[in-house]
C-alpha cells in the first residue's frame, strides 16, 4: 500500500469545510487530489465528483504526516469529500468519503442569476437561515411584477433552485426576494 491513511475528517466552518487527514507512512506519494460531490444538487444523481484542489504528498516516509485543505465558498447543503491519492507512477487510490453540512450563518443567501445575460433563462439559488414565508418575483424596469417564482414557506438551511427568465421578452429585469427577515434584489438581462 503506497499510503496508509489513518484519519480523514471534514469540519464545516464559516461557509467552507476544513479537511484534515493523517498518514502513518507513505511510499512514492505524489499527493492528494481533493474531490467533492454535492448531495442533492443536479450532478449528485449521476455520481459526479469534482476535483477542487491538490495537496502535495511527502514522497516516501515512515513517519506520520498531517495534511489540511480548506474548501471555500461552498453552497449551503450537504457535501461529500474524498481523497484521490496519486502515486509517483500515476496510479491512484480513492479514500472512503466523508460528509459535512454547510450551514447558513447569515440571514439569507441569494445567488445572482447565472448565466447573466441569458438567452432562454437563468438559475438562482436561495437559502434562509430561519424558516419563514418568502416571495420571489420578477419585475420589469417599470416595477411591474411579471412573474412570481416562489410564494410561500421556506425551510431553514434548505437551498431552493429557481429558474428565472424563461419565456420573457428581451430586456432588463429585477428579481426581488422578500422574506420575513430580509429583502434582496438581483438584476437579470434577457437577450435574444
Amino acid at each position: 500500500i503506497p499510503v496508509e491513511l489513518t484519519r480523514l475528517t471534514a469540519t464545516p466552518d464559516a461557509g467552507g469545510v476544513l479537511l484534515e487527514w493523517t498518514t502513518a507512512s507513505e511510499t512514492r506519494n505524489a499527493g492528494f487530489e481533493i474531490e467533492r460531490q454535492a448531495v442533492g444538487e443536479e450532478n449528485a444523481a449521476s455520481g459526479d465528483w469534482t476535483t477542487i484542489g491538490f495537496v502535495e504528498g511527502a514522497g516516501t516516509t515512515t513517519e506520520a504526516q498531517a495534511y489540511r485543505f480548506r474548501a471555500e465558498d461552498l453552497p449551503v447543503g450537504t457535501h461529500r469529500f474524498r481523497l484521490r491519492q496519486l502515486d509517483a507512477d500515476g496510479t491512484a487510490t480513492l479514500s472512503a468519503p466523508v460528509t459535512a453540512a454547510v450551514r447558513l450563518a447569515e440571514a439569507y443567501r441569494l445567488a445572482a442569476p447565472a448565466p447573466n445575460p441569458a438567452t432562454t433563462g437563468a438559475t438562482m439559488r436561495l437559502a434562509v437561515r430561519q424558516p419563514q414565508a418568502v416571495r420571489v418575483a420578477v419585475y420589469d424596469v417599470l416595477g411591474r411584477a411579471v412573474r412570481v417564482l416562489l410564494d410561500g414557506p421556506m425551510s431553514a438551511q434548505q437551498p431552493t433552485t429557481l429558474r428565472v427568465g424563461e419565456g420573457l421578452p428581451a430586456g432588463q429585469y429585477f428579481v426581488r426576494a422578500v422574506g420575513e427577515r430580509f429583502r434582496a434584489t438581483e438584476r437579470l438581462t434577457i437577450v435574444r
